[in-house]
């Protein structure tokens, strides 16, 4: 098992859009430092989630795009893009994201919303409006992939998508495999993850409930026959004394590296990392990650059956 980290560039809880994620891309030099600089600290992606849109997230993805091959970034950060159902046909955005993927170098992961919506709404009708977001959802993620890997046009007539003789536009290609992100905490969350997702981002902040999430996916997964195709992510947000998890607790600053091997354990094999932005933050972080590299090695030698650290690689 590897373990990666994907630099977010900015909280999402931004309030003005000076601050919001989307403005980071907007300064092509600054960015372009940024993201040599997350990726010299040992981050493999970059996220994008924005306002602005499906297809403003992926104008931002293609301007991250640019700016790698401008800048010659020695270790091209791959994208992490945000996505949902609805915005785009399934023919259009199989052809504009295998079109994206192509200038990305084949770095492309989608990052995939469900309602978007409150998953705690309890009335009636918030759980219908719910259940038909997600069922789009799955029919939307079933039709990109059959776009993405037949050779043959496809026609298909669901629920919410109708395709006559639908194709790439590269037509007899090499079949494509974009990676897919998703979450959520619902039964019907969770079986369309269970049938779609390469990785699933855990909402919960403490490690019982982390565990208990990747129980139920790995669950949900399994009715599919993917219980051990599918990786975990975890939230984390670093400050200059501690690094705090998506719920708000946290540790100093020798500690808190340390703090996340519990989540290892359990199966996190990803930490998305926001709070991270100058220089020295980049430089403190890759500090902070060489203790949890010794002591994951420590603990795993010294544990009877415990997988030993040589399986383990921290991409830094």
């Amino acid at each position: 098992m590897s373990v990666e980290f994907t630099f977010v560039p900015q909280d999402h809880e931004a309030e003005t859009a000076a601050s919001s994620p989307g403005a980071f891309f907007f300064d092509p030099a600054a960015t372009r430092i940024t993201l040599s600089r997350a990726a010299e600290a040992g981050f493999h992606q970059v996220l994008i989630d924005d306002s602005v849109g499906v297809l403003g997230n992926i104008d931002l993805a293609g301007t991250v795009g640019r700016i790698a091959t401008v800048g010659r970034i020695a270790y091209p950060l791959g994208v992490l893009l945000t996505h949902w159902a609805g915005a785009l046909s399934p023919v259009v955005a199989a052809n504009t994201l295998a079109g994206l993927d192509a200038k990305l170098g084949g770095n492309l992961s989608l990052r995939i919303l469900g309602d978007g919506g409150d998953e705690g709404q309890a009335d009636e009708a918030a759980s219908l409006r719910h259940a038909a977001a997600w069922q789009r959802t799955d029919e939307y993620l079933t039709l990109l992939r059959q776009l993405w890997s037949n050779a043959s046009p496809l026609d298909h007539e669901g629920r919410f998508y109708s395709v006559q003789a639908g194709a790439l536009d590269r037509g007899g290609g090499q079949p494509l495999d974009i990676p897919i992100r998703m979450s959520g905490l619902s039964g019907t969350a969770l079986h369309v993850a269970g049938r779609h997702a390469d990785m699933f981002e855990l909402s919960a902040g403490s490690i019982t409930e982390a565990k208990l999430l990747i129980e139920r996916i790995r669950e949900a997964g399994a009715r599919h026959g993917r219980a051990d195709k599918i990786g975990f992510a975890l939230r984390i947000h670093v400050s200059d004394r501690k690094f705090e998890t998506e719920q708000g607790s946290h540790a100093s600053a020798g500690r808190s590296a340390l703090s996340l091997l519990p989540y290892i354990d359990a199966g996190v094999s990803e930490f998305m990392v926001s709070g991270i932005s100058g220089e020295t933050s980049f430089e403190r972080f890759s500090q902070w990650i060489a203790p949890l590299q010794r002591s994951w090695r420590s603990e795993r030698l010294a544990n009877t059956g415990a997988t030993p650290f040589s399986a383990v690689r921290l991409r830094l």
